[in-house]
């Protein structure tokens, strides 16, 4: 089967390329991005992805303006059909974050494209979405440059662009319903297509709030999502934006049925770069033939009882993870330092992140007093994730044990098992993955005592509370031994080369 395309059929893509700077093995400059997309688009049998969707992404990238239009003229050229084989969907700058001439650019640029190569940009997404305001700010924005551009030209567009939301945030995605049925009543209920894509990402949240709780408020994102779907009789496909290493989602051949049945709704997930060129073409193949016939399947719907009992246990997980992050975070950033570059990027600064909306969300005073005392930021969640497999430290074990106890002490055995039940069956992947990579005797090297003793008792934890046998594969003991070569090297040039092929090893550079 050369396809699994399923744009075509439905009209909402099954795989969104990006170019997320994840992949060990390539570094991909601008210049090569319109090829690569190329590929992307392509089926397997002539060599390429086999993915109906293209994420050009401007997120703090140094992204050409044009090279969305670039991209659909030669992919029109080599006899596409965009809106059938392919869509392209840019990633905007963020105006909080980056100056509002460059957002403005790149939304007129990438609607210009539509002149070029008729329904190539129908959507847009909107990273880090915080409010209803912003989103509603944006459509209209989008409205009047599609009028402008409409009376330039003379013609019409024949469709109006919408916009992705893109959730990022664990406490945004817990009261999702206050942003997203406002945006959907006052927006898109009154576009003509009727219908709506929500964006709900992985890594950013299991960053700042840990692996756990990550996994729980997308889950809690879905069930609100389908009720407001429900009420308001409007289409909603969701997208779910994962990476291809257990702490990111584990969107791989080895647990891409876990992955299906933990997260059930959604209608396209995100193909990284990581899984693409560090996995190769056999593995996407892979992942995206047991896909696509588990789309759109309802999710799992909870009750007030439930989301409550697990909001709680969110905050007792978090509050773990984060007392052992804070004492990690200025290691971290110095192995990020020694981490290449990927792809063309803007300055780390602007779009790094800070863990006080996490501390804030644990309610627990000791911390949110350490946070506000000390600056403490952390890099993208790539290098992150890059860093503690360098170091010997398992991202998803961090705070779980812990937490995971202390969720049944003071919340009960019940709880305890809602919880198991809410992160499975993705979890014992995850856990097999990183029990296997854990490499304690580095990790001490990097970490004081009492950060070292809060691993341990997580590592400890875990073992008693899952039967979970690490993987055996051969690759693991070569991983290990490259984390080692890269500390016995630390500061020499060659250091680099250890952890690259680290990341190639284990499928992903973070």
């Amino acid at each position: 089967m050369s396809s699994v395309k399923q744009l075509a059929r439905i009209g909402i893509p099954l795989a969104m390329c990006t170019q997320h700077p994840d992949s060990a093995s390539r570094c991909i400059d601008a210049n090569e991005e319109v090829q690569e997309a190329v590929k992307d688009i392509m089926d397997f049998d002539s060599g390429g992805f086999c993915c109906d969707e293209k994420m050009v992404d401007y997120e703090g990238k140094l992204t050409p303006y044009h090279q969305v239009k670039w991209i659909a003229e030669e992919l029109s050229r080599l006899g596409f059909k965009a809106g059938r084989d392919f869509i392209l969907t840019p990633r905007l700058p963020n105006p909080r974050l980056e100056n509002l001439d460059r957002h403005l650019i790149v939304l007129i640029s990438s609607l210009v494209t539509n002149l070029e190569v008729p329904d190539a940009v129908k959507y847009v997404i909107n990273p880090m979405t915080g409010s209803v305001d912003e989103l509603l700010k944006l459509q209209k924005r989008l409205w009047n440059i599609q009028k402008l551009l409409e009376d330039e030209a003379g013609r019409k567009l024949g469709f109006e662009v919408s916009v992705i939301p893109l959730i990022e945030d664990v406490e945004v995605m817990l009261n999702i319903d206050n942003l997203i049925k406002r945006w959907l009543i006052e927006t898109v209920m009154f576009t003509e297509r009727g219908e709506a894509r929500i964006m709900i990402g992985k890594s950013d949240p299991a960053m700042i709030y840990g692996h756990a709780p990550s996994i729980i408020s997308i889950k809690i994102a879905l069930s609100r999502l389908w009720k407001i779907s429900k009420e308001l009789d409007i289409k909603i496909y969701p997208i779910i934006g994962v990476g291809r290493l257990p702490f990111r989602g584990h969107l791989s051949p080895e647990a891409v049925n876990e992955f299906a049945d933990t997260y059930r709704w959604f209608y396209t997930v995100t193909i990284q770069s990581g899984i693409r060129f560090d996995m190769g073409p056999t593995a996407v193949r892979e992942v995206l033939m047991n896909l696509q016939d588990k789309i759109g399947r309802a999710p799992r719907i909870y009750s007030e009882n439930e989301e409550e009992i697990l909001k709680k246990a969110c905050k007792i997980l978090v509050a773990e993870y984060l007392r052992i992050v804070i004492r990690l975070a200025d290691k971290i950033l110095i192995i990020n330092s020694f981490i290449p570059k990927r792809r063309d990027r803007m300055d780390v600064t602007k779009y790094s992140r800070s863990i006080q909306e996490s501390a804030l969300f644990s309610e627990d005073r000791e911390l949110i007093e350490i946070v506000e005392d000390r600056n403490i930021i952390l890099p993208r969640a790539i290098n992150f994730v890059a860093a503690l497999y360098t170091m010997g430290i398992a991202p998803t074990l961090l705070g779980l044990g812990r937490g995971l106890r202390r969720v049944e002490k003071e919340l009960g055995g019940e709880a305890l098992e809602l919880v198991i039940k809410e992160l499975s069956p993705i979890i014992y992947k995850d856990l097999e993955f990183d029990l296997a990579l854990l490499e304690p005797s580095l990790a001490r090297k990097y970490m004081d005592s009492r950060a070292f003793k809060l691993y341990m008792d997580d590592i400890e934890e875990i073992r008693n509370m899952f039967n979970i046998e690490p993987l055996r594969e051969e690759w693991v003991e070569k991983h290990r031994e490259l984390i080692m070569l890269f500390y016995k090297n630390f500061g020499k040039a060659e250091s680099v080369k250890y952890l690259i092929e680290a990341g190639i090893v284990r499928g992903s550079l973070g």
